[in-house]
């Protein structure tokens, strides 16, 4: 499971720069003078949130990702009685 949060986050960046990629050379080549700057600008604060949201959603993804791996090596190295011990569990073998 954790692979494909990993794969997810990671495809959904190819997603991101093919959308920019689109827009900036598919429409900014057409702009001229008598292009409405308000609707451009609108366009462009559009753009860049789509963007950023799509990084955030990435960013959680890989996170969770890598959350759930480490959570499954964990469990593997915990021996069969529990967690493993921390420092106390140190502090307590040696007394």
């Amino acid at each position: 499971m954790n692979h494909l949060l990993l794969f997810m986050g990671r495809i959904s960046f190819i997603f991101g720069a093919s959308l920019f990629s689109v827009v900036a050379f598919r429409h900014v080549p057409e702009l001229d003078r008598s292009a409405n700057c308000l609707l451009i600008a609108k366009g462009g604060v559009i753009l860049c949130a789509s963007l950023f949201a799509l990084f955030c959603v990435a960013l959680e993804l890989e996170r969770l990702g890598q959350r759930s791996r480490t959570s499954v090596r964990s469990d593997e190295a915990a021996p069969p009685g529990g967690s493993p011990p921390g420092r106390a569990g140190v502090y307590a073998a040696h007394l």
